[in-house]
């Protein structure tokens, strides 16, 4: 089993004229962000998720609990090094899974 990595972006607009789909999508293509960005015109997502600061980067396990949070402007390599233990991490929890399964 392979795992993987899945980024969703969240847009969630602070200023009038963030509320186009038409200017967010020119951003990202300026920006060249390839991956999904959904359009939380409504801070409804925001809310939920007690997002408090532009940027947040929150870490989603398989489970869907939230094992990570970055507020405002991060260093890659934190991200980095975080994504690479959680990777461990859960390739072992799936891999002691599989073996109970074969038992």
């Amino acid at each position: 089993m392979y795992l993987k990595l899945v980024i969703i972006g969240i847009h969630s607009s602070k200023f009038e004229n963030e509320k186009s789909k038409v200017n967010v999508l020119n951003a990202a293509r300026r920006h060249l962000i390839k991956h999904p960005i959904v359009c939380d015109f409504d801070m409804k997502i925001w809310s939920s998720m007690e997002i408090i600061c532009w940027p947040t980067l929150l870490v989603v396990d398989p489970n869907g609990l939230v094992i990570g949070e970055f507020q405002g402007e991060i260093q890659a390599n934190l991200v980095k090094n975080f994504i690479k233990h959680c990777f461990k991490f859960y390739e072992n929890s799936i891999e002691s899974v599989k073996k109970l399964e074969y038992f």
